[in-house]
């Protein structure tokens, strides 16, 4: 969960302030009143929105979580509605949230090989330019591993991971 207080430390730097909103994929899925979309969302409330989530499939290459999240022929994805809300408000960022509970083995996996890492970063910048995103976040909520093990894997990756991403922001121009 570091990458995104690169990012939104450096917002905070420019506006003074954060003011994070999380929206979930899934929310367009409840009844009534509790169901919410992008288009729900204030104008003005979120000078960030991370929205949840993508995953990443077993060779490494970040997917849609869900079955519309992407433009299809027939209608806009929800990736679509809610880059949309920066046509509004274009000091808005709009991050999308790799991962989710079930995450965990995935992201060691890819965590444990600077192959792995690597091409992980260069296929999700890809898919976050092509969706319009302005950066993301790595839900990583259960590190796979046994404990002191998993202690060491974890400070070597993050710093490896960030130091990879830190890099990437020349190739993240390039897109």
């Amino acid at each position: 969960m570091l990458i995104p207080f690169i990012i939104l430390g450096n917002a905070v730097i420019a506006y003074g302030y954060v003011r994070g909103c999380y929206y979930t994929n899934w929310a367009q899925y409840r009844q009534g009143e509790g169901k919410f979309l992008p288009e729900d969302i204030p104008e003005g409330l979120c000078t960030h929105i991370l929205y949840s989530f993508a995953k990443v499939d077993e060779s490494n290459q970040p997917i849609p979580f869900e079955w519309n999240d992407e433009d299809t022929n027939w209608s806009k994805g929800m990736y679509s509605r809610v880059t949309k809300l920066k046509e509004s408000d274009p000091e808005l960022k709009i991050l999308l949230s790799y991962g989710d509970y079930n995450s965990g083995s995935t992201f060691t996996a890819i965590a444990k090989s600077a192959d792995k890492r690597k091409n992980f970063i260069e296929s999700a910048i890809a898919f976050l330019r092509k969706n319009k995103f302005d950066g993301f976040s790595l839900d990583w909520e259960n590190p796979i591993g046994v404990a002191l093990e998993h202690g060491e894997l974890v400070k070597v990756s993050i710093i490896a991971f960030i130091c990879k991403i830190q890099n990437c922001r020349n190739i993240w121009a390039t897109f």
